[in-house]
């Protein structure tokens, strides 16, 4: 079995690509949270983002 570790660069995503990128498990939401776009919104934006993020990532959890 072979490993292969990538360095996405979530600079180029939008918000919504990186939001399925988190929910799918790729990237957690810490790294999520240090991309452009995520830090562009601000802290109050940012904090209601994650807010809105993390029952998708535990409803996913639950079914998977």
């Amino acid at each position: 079995m072979k490993i292969v570790i990538v360095r996405l660069d979530l600079d180029r995503y939008d918000l919504h690509m990186i939001e399925r990128l988190v929910v799918d498990g790729v990237v957690s939401i810490a790294e999520a949270r240090e991309a452009h776009v995520v830090r562009d919104l601000g802290p109050v934006c940012e904090l209601m983002w994650v807010r809105k993020i993390q029952p998708m990532i535990h409803r996913y959890e639950k079914v998977g």
